[in-house]
């Protein structure tokens, strides 16, 4: 159990960054947090916007690197939509489609805890979906479709890093594997290399694919 030494409100109100340091702990340790300080860090959520970016940006990524984030995602919503408000509108977002049994939002966190646990690939996979929301488009039976959803993420990515003052590199490799993450590529040599071809100008990511 992770709980404050003392006063949660004290601790918090001292230092915002420890209300992510209990969240990265449960979720590196599998561990949940003790009644009050779990009120305390929804409490002063808002205290993180005094917080340098930097120093956002490293512990968020720990906490999401976690073995088990996403309990911590979908408990603590409010302390995520706080760092990256575009996610909000994910929340309780109902995809209306017989291909997603969950939410934006719980999708978001099931690919989160579902990929490997490298700060690029769970970055990507908490926001590759984030412009859902905007380009949700019903057709006449009531099932919702997402047309180019996957350029606006990639506009929402670039945004995000910038805020968090992301490293050059790990953005741009974020926003490209966010704006392709909807391409199709069948399971031939063909495809494969034609898709390799398309992320030339990232030639890096050719080991991490």
């Amino acid at each position: 159990t992770i709980r404050c030494v003392g006063s949660s409100d004290a601790r918090f109100n001292e230092d915002a960054l420890r209300i992510l340091r209990a969240l990265r702990f449960a979720s590196q340790l599998g561990f949940s947090l003790e009644s009050e300080t779990a009120r305390a860090v929804h409490e002063h959520a808002k205290g993180l916007s005094e917080i340098s970016a930097e120093r956002l940006f490293r512990e968020f990524t720990s906490l999401l690197c976690g073995k088990n984030p996403y309990p911590l995602l979908m408990e603590y919503h409010d302390v995520v939509f706080q760092l990256i408000p575009e996610l909000s509108a994910s929340w309780e977002f109902d995809q209306h489609t017989p291909y997603h049994i969950y939410t934006v939002y719980d999708h978001i966190a099931h690919c989160v805890q579902a990929i490997d646990n490298t700060p690029l690939d769970r970055w990507v996979a908490l926001l590759h979906d984030v412009g859902k929301p905007a380009a949700w488009a019903p057709d006449e039976k009531g099932q919702g479709h997402f047309p180019g959803h996957a350029k606006i993420s990639k506009i929402c990515v670039r945004e995000i890093a910038r805020r968090f003052k992301m490293p050059r590199a790990f953005a741009e490799d974020m926003a490209l594997l966010v704006g392709r993450h909807d391409d199709i590529v069948e399971e031939t040599p063909r495809a494969v290399k034609r898709m390799l071809r398309k992320l030339q100008e990232r030639p890096d990511l050719f080991l991490h694919l």
